[in-house]
């Protein structure tokens, strides 16, 4: 399995999503977040993304799913 990525940035949010095909919007409904905050999140390109606790949970969740 693909480690979890660490600093989590924009440009591996983008990779990762696209990767499953997904628009901003099913990909935020995977996670529990809106489409406005994946959006913003990938425009940080190589900076890191601070989040909350919780929405960094369901990304390890979500990772874990979709990176076997």
């Amino acid at each position: 399995m693909t480690p979890f990525p660490d600093p989590l940035t924009g440009d591996v949010i983008y990779a990762w999503r696209s990767s499953l095909g997904e628009t901003q919007a099913v990909f935020a409904a995977r996670i529990g977040i809106t489409a406005a905050s994946i959006s913003q999140w990938e425009k940080k390109g190589k900076a890191a993304i601070g989040m909350q606790s919780r929405t960094l949970l369901e990304l390890g969740k979500a990772w874990k799913l979709t990176h076997y």
